[in-house]
């Protein structure tokens, strides 16, 4: 996922970490992602996010591409899930 950030992301200016924050920002109204970190520039970078604009045909194509992308493994390993399933 991280190289189509970068296709998509480095014409415009913008980093992966910018990249899918506005996709997340573009795909409901009501999502709203919480980026956690303590480095003032990785802040600002992600407020730029706010800022980043594609066409509807630019968002599509980049839909398309990630929606090819197979997602191989767990999210957690066995002992973190136990703890989130409880």
């Amino acid at each position: 996922m991280i190289e189509v950030m970068k296709e998509f992301g480095s014409p415009k200016g913008a980093s992966p970490a910018q990249v899918a924050l506005a996709w997340l920002l573009h795909k409901r109204p009501y999502i709203v992602p919480i980026p956690g970190t303590t480095v003032e520039a990785h802040l600002k970078e992600n407020l730029a996010a706010l800022n980043f604009k594609w066409e509807d045909a630019e968002w599509s194509e980049f839909e398309e591409k990630i929606s090819k992308i197979e997602i191989v493994g767990d999210r957690y390993n066995a002992d973190l899930q136990k703890q989130i399933a409880n």
